[in-house]
Formats: structure tokens, C-alpha cells, sequence
């Protein structure tokens, strides 16, 4: 089930970005390609799977294309990335994003 949340996508964009640690308002939810079965263009995972990203970084990701190529050359481990969606879901002012148990 994919969950859109507005609450949740503006929580985690208020968070310190994972790969700079800016926090401010150029922060922006990223949505995970790689989780949930969800890939191509114009497709997005839940808004469980998103983490905090500087504006710069989100668009070089994007423009990357290999995200997990990307996340490992900025020392983030993919693991670590999911973990941190993870983490963030279960901290979300959204309850349905919350109880999502995945």
C-alpha cells in the first residue's frame, strides 16, 4: 500500500539532510527507488521510504541515476539509508505512515 502523506513528507524534509547534516529550508524528502518493487520514471515509493536530503544533493542523486552507487560513494551504506527511513517512519506525525510495519 502506498501511503501519501503531506504531514510525514514536510516531518522528514525538516530533518538534517543524511549525507551533509543541513538542516533548513532547502531540505527535501528523497522517496527510495530501490525498496518496495517500485522503479521507472514517474513512480515513487510510500512516503514511509523518504529521508532528508539538501536540495544540491537531491538533484545530483537524481541525475546520478544509481542510487545505490551513489549512497555507497557518499559512505552511506544502502542498509543505513533504509534504516534511516525506517527510523523516521516510526517517529512520523502521521499515524498511517506509522503503522506501517515493513
Amino acid at each position: 500500500m502506498k501511503i501519501r502523506s503531506p504531514k510525514h513528507r514536510k516531518f522528514v524534509a525538516s530533518q538534517p539532510c543524511i549525507i551533509t547534516g543541513y538542516q533548513g529550508e532547502r531540505g527535501v524528502p528523497h522517496h527510495l527507488m530501490r525498496v518496495d518493487g517500485t522503479k521507472g520514471v514517474g513512480t515513487k515509493s510510500c512516503d514511509r521510504w523518504c529521508i532528508p536530503l539538501e536540495f544540491s544533493i537531491h538533484e545530483a542523486l537524481h541525475n546520478n541515476g544509481d542510487e545505490i552507487a551513489f549512497f555507497t560513494n557518499h559512505g552511506m551504506p544502502y542498509e543505513r539509508v533504509m534504516l534511516k527511513a525506517r527510523c523516521l517512519a516510526q517517529q512520523s506525525p502521521d499515524k498511517r505512515i506509522r503503522e506501517i510495519n515493513n
